[in-house]
Formats: C-alpha cells, sequence, structure tokens
C-alpha cells in the first residue's frame, strides 16, 4: 500500500494541556508545514510575540485605520495576480476562491493569507452573500480581488456562485473565516499536479485555531495525527468504500488544490444522484470525486488552519442530513459495485481511463479497506482515550 509516513503526531487529550505547538512543530523539519512557515511567524498567529504578528497577525484586525502593504508580506518566488476582468485572454494557472457574508472579524486576515502566497499566475476570487458588516469596504481595499457578489440563503449559493467564476486551470477554496499557514502550500500543490498527471486532488492536513486567534492541535480530519500511513491514489478508495460518516475518508476542503474542470462538473448536482441534490456543494463534490473514480494525493503538510466560530457550514443543523444522505449514496454505489451491476474505472487527471475494477476486485478491495479502517479506527480511540 502507497502511503506516506507521518509520525510522532502529539497526543490527543489530557496530554496536550499546556501544549506548545510552536516549539512543537520547530522540531519537526520533515513537515512541509516546517519549512514553509518561520517559526516567529507562527508566534505571530499564536499570539505568543505580539510584536511579531507574521502574515495572519493576530486578534481581529478589521478595525485597523491603516492600510496593509500585503505585498512586503511575500517572499522568495514573486506571486502574479491576473486581472480582475474575466475577459482576460491569459487563463490563470490557479483561482483561490472564497467565501464570505459577515465576518469583517476575520476577512482581512483569509485575504492577507492568500496575497502572502508565492504561487505564480494566480486569480482570487471572492463571492460576498449580501454582507452587511463592513466585509464588502475591507475587500474593496485589495484590488487584486475579483468580487462575485449575490444574495447567499445558504453556504452552498456562495460556494457555487465562487467555484463557477473560477478561470484558473486549478482551483483551491477557502473561506473568509479560516487561511493559509505556510506561503508555499499552494505553489507545492500547484507543483505536484504539474508534475503528477495521475493526481487529480493535492491536500495536506488542517489545524484548529480558536476563537482567540490561537492555534491548538486539533487536527482535520480528527483521525489525521493517528495516521502512521495515509492512502494514496488507488489505496484511499477501499477506505471510502466502507468509510460511514465521512470519518476516516475526508479531505478537508480547505486544504486542498484540485483540477478545475473536475472541480466544477463534480461540485454541481448530478440527476442520476438525487440522494445528493440538496447537500452542501463540497461535500456532494468529495462523493463525485470518489465515485468517478480520481485519485487524491496527500503531502504531509498543515497546510491550513479552520477557525472555531458560530453557525460553521459543514457543522450546521442540517449536516446530519447531508452525511446521511451522503453515507445513503455511498452504500448505493458499493452494493453495486459488489454486484457487478457496474464497474468501478479509475480515472487521470484528464478523466482518461487508467484502470477498471471489476466485482471481485471490488469485493478483495472491500475486505481490504474493512481491515484498514477498523485500524485506523482503534488508533484514532488510543490516541484520544476512548
Amino acid at each position: 500500500m502507497e502511503g506516506v509516513v507521518n509520525r510522532n503526531w502529539p497526543r490527543h487529550g489530557k496530554a496536550l494541556h499546556g501544549f506548545r505547538i510552536a516549539e512543537w512543530l520547530s522540531t519537526r523539519p520533515d513537515l512541509a508545514f516546517g519549512r514553509d512557515l518561520p517559526i516567529g511567524r507562527l508566534v505571530g498567529i499564536t499570539q505568543r510575540d505580539p510584536q511579531q504578528q507574521g502574515v495572519l497577525g493576530s486578534g481581529s484586525i478589521a478595525g485597523e485605520s491603516q492600510a496593509l502593504d500585503h505585498r512586503a508580506l511575500q517572499s522568495g518566488r514573486q506571486m502574479t495576480i491576473v486581472s480582475k476582468d474575466s475577459s482576460a485572454a491569459a487563463r490563470p494557472m490557479l483561482s483561490v476562491v472564497c467565501i464570505n457574508k459577515n465576518n469583517e472579524d476575520t476577512i482581512e486576515q483569509a485575504i492577507r493569507s492568500v496575497l502572502s502566497q508565492t504561487v505564480e499566475n494566480m486569480e482570487f476570487v471572492m463571492a460576498d452573500g449580501g454582507s452587511t458588516d463592513s466585509s464588502l469596504d475591507i475587500i474593496g481595499k485589495y484590488p487584486e480581488i475579483r468580487l462575485v457578489d449575490g444574495v447567499d440563503t445558504s453556504r452552498g449559493d456562495g460556494v457555487l456562485r465562487a467555484v463557477r467564476a473560477a478561470r484558473g486551470k486549478y482551483i483551491a477554496f477557502m473561506t473568509s473565516t479560516d487561511g493559509y499557514l505556510g506561503p508555499n502550500w499552494l505553489q507545492t500543490a500547484v507543483d505536484h499536479l504539474e508534475s503528477d498527471p495521475e493526481a487529480s486532488l493535492v491536500w495536506g492536513a488542517a489545524i484548529s485555531m480558536d476563537t482567540k486567534g490561537q492555534l491548538v492541535p486539533r487536527f482535520f480530519p480528527k483521525a489525521f495525527p493517528a495516521h502512521r500511513k495515509v492512502a494514496q491514489k488507488k489505496d484511499w478508495f477501499p477506505i471510502w468504500m466502507v468509510d460511514s460518516g465521512v470519518r476516516l475518508s475526508y479531505f478537508p476542503e480547505l486544504s486542498y488544490v484540485v483540477r478545475a474542470d473536475i472541480y466544477q462538473r463534480l461540485i454541481e448536482p448530478d440527476p442520476a444522484c438525487p440522494e445528493l441534490e440538496n447537500i452542501d456543494p463540497i461535500l456532494r463534490f468529495h462523493f463525485e470525486f470518489n465515485r468517478n473514480g480520481y485519485l487524491p494525493v496527500y503531502m504531509p503538510s498543515l497546510a491550513y488552519f479552520g477557525r472555531t466560530h458560530d453557525n460553521q457550514g459543514q457543522f450546521s443543523d442540517a449536516a446530519p442530513g447531508w452525511i446521511a444522505n451522503y453515507d445513503r449514496a455511498r452504500k448505493k454505489h458499493v452494493a453495486r459495485l459488489l454486484s457487478g451491476e457496474t464497474t468501478h474505472v479509475w480515472r487521470d487527471g484528464n478523466g482518461r481511463e487508467i484502470g477498471r475494477m471489476d466485482a471481485g476486485a471490488a469485493k478483495r478491495a472491500f475486505f481490504f479497506g474493512r481491515i484498514l479502517h477498523s485500524r485506523l479506527l482503534r488508533s484514532v480511540r488510543k490516541r484520544i482515550g476512548l
């Protein structure tokens, strides 16, 4: 089984009380996060040193009166922001799409984390869902941002509007409450997709930030710290086949870069799968990505922080219904595979067939997935003291 060794993660539970994540990360030179982000910058994020605010700064910065010279935050390779004009002939290499509605306290941190990236030839699309706070004034301070505004009744409205507006070869999705950690993550992901025609999506880990702006060692997905090996490419699918509740087979939407043509097609409702018509588009994409046989690649990086806040889209009141529908659709598809009613087709980044899995192979994969899933789940429970 292909995998990336990911050792010595800090334990969950009481052992993390008073844990100094910055110091721990400084001992992990094998993590891309440790190379991308100088430790002083991380200290700034965690507010341990208010004099070193780094890329993200600390606390609420929406009320700052002076404009931020975000170009001074860049280091290394020069980032190029393409024209906001949607008729521009040159296609961007990457579109970062962000959704926002009334997040004036955090949106500027999110913006700065994008503009500090070293990726070349990038566009920045912001879908505002009808903010009534100062969000639009903050967005207006940054001429690099292409605003696609509307009136959102759900997170899904903003997600679809942002993704549909993207013009890049690749897409990275984010929200205005969160942000990137190291400045090289997006370029690293793009470089891999450019060099690996089989891969359709590159993802890294996300870490939590509390309401005070401090990083805490709580990772997404929850199983991530316990993973000794993270399944790659075709080895990912057997875990997805058996994973109820999307516990161990979910790549965080805030920390992946995906080929745009695949993302924009699979995130839309599919009449052939009515169970997923009314769920969150991000969760629908996750299902369709796996069902259609595209291949993910995990990179051992802490790419992103996700801030704890009220009314989080994935964990809203509707989420239990979404996940129930997701599981129903997954089980239906797996049953068809195991019965031989349909055949799983593996696809490369251009959608070309690179392999098939008949009913016999599906049964072996399902059995393998159950064993691996059980081992991973036991490892997670042991780590968190259950």
